[in-house]
């Protein structure tokens, strides 16, 4: 039986990420491997979701405003944090076979893939140089390993690559055994770089189905009406289209973020303190899904939900591929005013399209999950 690890962001307080490390988990559990999730920690990207920052730390990072303003929100909000941060680690404590205690030093990290027969990085945006430069490129896995493999499932890097970077990934990834990426831009624009194959394949949620999720589903406290329109957003984009689609359908707004300066007429509760469990279960309840989530976007689709998805200011790419590969790309609204009477109604009949172009591209993404760990 072969020893896995899996070295992603599992350590962030977001749905998609703690949920597609869960669904990487069980897909390979479910192949027969011994997998592990590495509590590899790096301070400088998961300060953002603990729960009492280090000051000093965080204005070496961000500057003394944005420490100043971090903290303002943190002691309004400091129930909900509390409760968000809670919610998390219980979710973990749970359902993630985590190596040990956290660590973020980085010849730790050598040390324990050096105990395995395979290090898997990803899914998410492990390679968003964003991200890299915060952890000495640690994602990339930076060292020489003498008998584990390196393998990437579904890797992210979530913007164009400059030529510094290029040379850097170029490096690297020449010792990966195995590499495949999430986006398909990536999968060329990689591909060009290191002049071998990469493969396309699907983020790890989207290999587990309805009934898997059903196991971690939690039901929230609090909604106690039986309609509701849900948005899943990350700032205000979303919100005036979910306002005029709630008008419609008649329903209150259950959202995830209620900005201070925008009143939302139909607002009934926010659920930013949420767990996973808990948003699976607000998702498959949902009369309507709007977001500016790809995560949002995915779950909407599993659970067969009508929904709309607004494109991410600055990081639109990988929703926009996965709704125009599954045929549903009418699906993306832009703006309020390109929400015609049309676009609200969503025929079910669509999802019997994308489920099966769906199904195809779940094959193609399982059958590379097996080759790496049923090549000896």
């Amino acid at each position: 039986m072969d020893r896995i690890g899996i070295l992603t962001f599992h350590w962030a307080d977001n749905f998609g990420a703690v949920l597609q490390t869960y669904a990487l988990q069980q897909v390979l559990t479910q192949m027969g491997a011994d997998v592990n999730i590495i509590n590899f920690v790096p301070a400088n990207l998961s300060i953002d979701y603990q729960l009492f920052v280090n000051p000093v730390k965080l204005t070496q990072l961000r500057g003394l405003k944005a420490t100043v303003l971090t903290y303002a929100s943190r002691i309004k909000r400091f129930t909900q944090v509390k409760k968000r941060v809670s919610s998390y680690g219980d979710f973990r404590r749970k359902y993630l076979r985590l190596s040990g205690d956290a660590f973020e030093n980085i010849e730790t990290l050598k040390k324990i893939c050096e105990e395995l027969d395979i290090c898997i990085v990803g899914s998410d945006q492990v390679w968003n140089p964003d991200f890299l430069s915060l952890c000495n490129n640690a994602y990339l896995l930076p060292f020489k390993l003498s008998l584990a493999k390196k393998v990437s499932y579904a890797a992210s890097v979530s913007c164009c690559l400059n030529e510094s970077w290029m040379e850097l990934f170029k490096e690297h990834l020449k010792s990966f055994w195995r590499i495949s990426v999430r986006e398909e831009i990536t999968c060329t624009e990689l591909s060009s770089i290191i002049n071998r194959q990469i493969y396309h394949v699907l983020d790890p949620t989207l290999l587990l189905d309805v009934e898997d999720y059903a196991k971690i589903e939690k039901s929230i406290t609090n909604i106690e009406t039986e309609r509701y329109l849900l948005v899943y957003n990350f700032g205000t984009d979303p919100l005036p289209i979910a306002e005029r689609i709630a008008e419609q359908l008649n329903v209150p707004i259950v959202v995830f973020n209620k900005p201070r300066k925008y009143q939302l007429k139909r607002f009934y509760r926010e659920f930013s303190d949420a767990g996973p469990g808990e948003f699976l279960s607000l998702v498959k309840n949902a009369e309507y899904v709007v977001t500016n989530s790809y995560h949002g976007t995915i779950f909407s689709i599993i659970f067969g939900k009508p929904f709309i998805t607004v494109p991410h200011a600055t990081r639109s790419v990988r929703m926009i591929e996965l709704l125009k590969c599954l045929e549903l790309d009418d699906r993306i609204v832009k703006d309020v005013n390109d929400l015609p009477v049309k676009h609200i109604d969503m025929d079910s009949s669509r999802y019997n399209i994308s489920k099966e172009i769906l199904k195809e591209k779940q094959r193609f993404s399982i059958k590379f999950l097996e080759s790496v760990i049923g090549d000896d």
